[in-house]
């Protein structure tokens, strides 16, 4: 009874896209990042990419909005230096989180990670930023979060 009921919450947990198990990948530990961030990671093969640029730059352009989000943004690049929050990430810490979100090499990827930890959108290709303000804002935490200040 207790291992199906382990089992069991093991299935829903995994079924739900859920990002953080409580360990570190490599030195990434995004666990801490649980309850307090939104996620949103940009998977590149280059900075040169014409959707990596785009993305890249409307969120340059719009860092309130961003911040009123709780967002840190992940640029992870195959080629070139991947950052995290502004921070350079190492080659290997780059490639465990191209495996942990089973990112395809070669292709433009944007993965938003929710507060809760689970996975909100992964969308190969293009993507605007206010598409992605949208998702959040239509959120049940985040019109919570609205509806406080």
């Amino acid at each position: 009874m207790l291992k199906t009921l382990f089992l069991s919450c093991l299935f829903l947990a995994l079924s739900a896209g859920v990002v953080w198990a409580g360990k570190p990948m490599n030195d990434m530990d995004l666990g801490k990042y649980r309850w307090k961030n939104r996620l949103l990671f940009l998977f590149s093969p280059s900075p040169e990419v014409p959707d990596f640029q785009t993305l890249n730059g409307e969120l340059d352009r719009n860092l309130d909005g961003v911040r009123e989000r709780d967002m840190l943004v992940f640029r992870v690049l195959e080629q070139g230096p991947s950052s995290r929050v502004s921070q350079e990430m190492t080659p290997p810490e780059t490639k465990t989180l191209m495996q942990h979100f089973g990112i395809t090499t070669g292709a433009f990827t944007v993965v938003l990670v929710g507060k809760d930890g689970t996975v909100k959108l992964k969308r190969q290709g293009p993507s605007a930023l206010k598409d992605i303000f949208g998702l959040i804002d239509n959120m049940p935490m985040r019109q919570r979060e609205m509806q406080g200040k």
